[in-house]
């Protein structure tokens, strides 16, 4: 009995040394982790420990991004060779590194780059990093696909048009004017409050829809111009025009026909663009709602036409193309940083000349700061309402000019213009190949996200203030 007794003494003893080494050795652990993370970081990928890294094992803290040695640099487990071709970039600088060399055949691969500047590391939100999911030989829509798919629920305060509408004034950027941004649940009162109560949301809408002046309104979880809806007030006529129908005169005319057809589509979920376009996990997650705001129209008084888009892509902060949209339908020009041509199979109309195009490029590379890729939607034009310079006859050039403003209108982190834009498969490649060349030889740390608010995390929406 004695000897069982000094044998079960032993064994717990010897427990309590093996659980104070274990503990002892993940606290050294920890330490040389933190200590090797604050320099110079070199990640080996293989299918073995792909699935097993977190994104935090490569998180820098904003106080030691600037360090120069502060970087990430991934090496590849594929290393596909790219051919050269017309849309390939000769030069593409990011944080004091050249991203248009990567993969080119005769050129580098993923060999780690040695800096010669003393330029600060690109830092990249954590939430848009997707080093753990790469192999090396992705395309432009394996890339996508990645994007879609992130469970980060930060990433829906980008593609939720009420949060972004109301998160825009705090900034330096400009938004359009907003005349209803509700999500439907503060569209019912009372005990009420579930998106589902439609009939209760068409009402609330119709007290709030604007009368006798020009609005766009639309579903703002919705994409792919679903819901969609334009007026004009000419006199007593008005005009209307739904999804991307022109606008017609419509007689029977009633506010009610809108609003009803926009707490309509308060009850959907958008889970594909179209059969074959999946859309992502964030846009799903985004809480219906509506926005109705002014609409805009041509400085040049072509009123039925709206104002100018531009649908530009930031790659690693930097502008790499806008696709440009005259008002209508179809691209009318892919445009390089410089503002030229990018010449495809598509129209290549010349920029105009009256656009301020660096602004358009400086606007684009403030939305898109901090993220691997992104997408901003700028509208260039001159509001259709009151007595803006685009209603007068009696406007001069000038006049008309000096009003045109440039405003954002949405953003995407999962942009699909290559499925909607016929010729642009091998641009997108090259799209493809600088977006992930950021992650193979880019200069770049990965930083908390500091730019969604805190009331979105806490909520998952943006409320009122």
């Amino acid at each position: 009995m004695i000897e069982e007794s000094a044998s079960s003494a032993q064994q717990s003893l010897q427990v309590k040394r093996t659980v104070f080494f274990q503990f002892l050795a993940a606290a050294l652990l920890t330490s040389l982790s933190a200590t090797f993370h604050s320099t110079q970081i070199y990640q080996l990928y293989d299918q073995s420990t792909q699935q097993q890294m977190q994104p935090s094992s490569r998180r820098i803290s904003s106080s030691t991004s600037h360090s120069h040695n502060a970087v990430v640099h991934l090496q590849f487990r594929e290393h596909p060779v790219f051919q050269k071709n017309e849309f390939t970039f000769d030069s593409f600088q990011v944080a004091g590194v050249n991203l248009a060399s990567f993969g080119l055949k005769g050129g580098d691969r993923t060999e780690p780059v040695i800096q010669t500047n003393e330029e600060p590391p690109f830092e990249l939100f954590e939430d848009f990093d997707l080093s753990t999911q790469l192999i090396g030989n992705e395309t432009w829509v394996d890339l996508l696909g990645y994007r879609r798919d992130a469970q980060f629920p930060s990433l829906s305060f980008y593609v939720d048009k009420i949060a972004r509408k109301r998160w825009l004034p705090t900034t330096s950027m400009d938004g359009m004017q907003s005349f209803v941004l509700k999500y439907g649940e503060e569209l019912v009162s009372g005990d009420n409050k579930h998106s589902s109560h439609e009939e209760e949301q068409r009402k609330a809408l119709v007290d709030l829809l604007p009368v006798g002046r020009d609005y766009a309104a639309k579903p703002t979880h919705l994409s792919c111009s679903g819901g969609v809806w334009l007026t004009k007030t000419v006199g007593n006529a008005t005009f209307i025009g739904n999804g991307k129908t022109p606008m017609e005169e419509n007689p029977d005319f009633s506010i009610d026909l809108i609003a009803r057809d926009l707490a309509k589509q308060l009850q959907k979920v958008q889970k594909s663009c179209g059969r074959r376009v999946m859309e992502s996990l964030a846009l799903q997650n985004v809480r219906p709602g509506v926005v109705v705001e002014e609409r805009f129209t041509s400085w040049d008084g072509e009123d039925d036409r709206g104002g100018m888009e531009f649908k530009v892509f930031t790659i690693w902060g930097k502008m790499w193309l806008a696709v440009q949209r005259p008002g209508i339908n179809g691209a009318a020009a892919i445009l390089h940083r410089n503002g030229t041509n990018l010449h495809w199979e598509g129209k290549n109309d010349p920029l105009p000349e009256w656009i301020d195009w660096p602004k358009i490029v400086k606007i684009a590379e403030k939305s898109g700061a901090h993220k691997d890729m992104f997408r901003t939607d700028i509208f260039v034009g001159i509001p259709s309402t009151g007595d803006s310079p685009s209603t007068s006859t009696t406007s001069t050039r000038e006049e008309r000019l000096k009003a045109v403003r440039y405003v954002i209108s949405e953003n995407e982190i999962h942009p699909t213009e290559y499925f909607h834009v016929r010729g642009t498969k091998t641009i997108f490649d090259e799209g493809g190949r600088l977006w992930l060349a950021g992650y193979a030889k880019g200069n770049y740390g990965v930083v908390p996200n500091t730019e969604v608010p805190a009331a979105f995390v806490k909520h998952g929406m943006l409320p009122e203030n």
